[in-house]
């Protein structure tokens, strides 16, 4: 999983992620409280994921909407350390059960990474997500486990502040 994230303002950026050819996804991040010591954003998008043979009847598709806090903790002008978890609307297209297809359910997705600012117009942000998926067969809630790596550019935040 990749991202690309462009400071837009000093409180504003916008991300694109594209994943392995198969997954695109857009967000926007508003910075609420930036402090010394730490911050509060919040972030909302949405992605779709299109699975060749998921079911073994064709291809399917997951299109995600969610919004949710970032709370990062600055411990220098160069590093961050971030947690999120957002509220998340899941829609299957192509599903098997009928009953499921189409219908949007309730998920929640959630994780943490860095933010290793290289220079004020520069950085990078690893970082790992669990993702509920929510119950694609109907009973059983699935779950995947997601890393990479992010790079922001533009007009990024100031850490100036931060000791």
């Amino acid at each position: 999983m990749g991202q690309v994230r462009v400071g837009v303002v000093e409180r504003l950026d916008v991300g694109i992620r594209i994943s392995d050819g198969d997954s695109f996804g857009a967000d926007a991040k508003v910075w609420i409280v930036k402090s010394p010591v730490f911050d509060v954003a919040f972030v909302g998008g949405f992605d779709t994921y299109v699975i060749p043979g998921l079911f073994d009847e064709g291809t399917s598709a997951a299109t995600r909407a969610y919004t949710g806090p970032l709370v990062g903790l600055n411990l220098s002008r160069a590093v961050s350390l971030t947690a999120w978890y957002a509220v998340t609307r899941l829609a299957w297209t192509g599903h098997p059960n009928s009953e499921l297809d189409g219908v949007g359910q309730w998920t929640g997705q959630g994780g943490f990474g860095a933010d290793v600012r290289v220079t004020p117009r520069f950085a990078i942000h690893p970082g790992v997500a669990l993702i509920h998926w929510g119950t694609s067969t109907g009973t059983d809630p699935e779950w995947s486990v997601v890393y990479g790596v992010g790079f922001s550019g533009g007009h990024l935040p100031s850490f100036d502040d931060v000791k």
